[in-house]
């Protein structure tokens, strides 16, 4: 796992699925649900740490970053961003290590998108 994700949320099951793939890990899929997660409303539980330290949007915010640039996607999700050198994005994206716990070189992500059929 990536020690740099610090209170990473949204992105966290695609970085999961893409480190995967591009390091050589196939998936499978059952054919209907066996298990699921429950979003609508009932008992709320919170985390004691996330959400509560005044940080953690701080560093949310370059974690998803992180995942958007390591996935080639931040000119599409920031738009106003384009163009920016490697030295200014480091300056809103946490970018250490990404040689060290990036993506795999077994398969491409580009594989990826076409394997999950997603269109970024």
């Amino acid at each position: 796992l990536d020690p740099y994700l610090l209170y990473i949320f949204n992105g966290e099951e695609f970085d999961i699925a893409t480190r995967g793939f591009t390091h050589g890990y196939d998936f499978y899929s059952p054919s209907e649900d066996i298990v699921g997660h429950y979003y609508d409303k009932g008992p709320k539980r919170r985390s004691p740490h996330v959400g509560s330290n005044k940080e953690s949007h701080f560093y949310r915010d370059k974690s998803e970053k992180r995942l958007n640039y390591m996935w080639g996607l931040w000119d599409i999700r920031y738009p106003n961003e384009k163009g920016s050198s490697d030295e200014e994005i480091s300056q809103k994206a946490e970018l250490r290590d990404l040689d060290k716990y990036g993506l795999g070189n077994k398969r491409t992500l580009d594989q990826f998108w076409k394997f999950a059929g997603i269109n970024p």
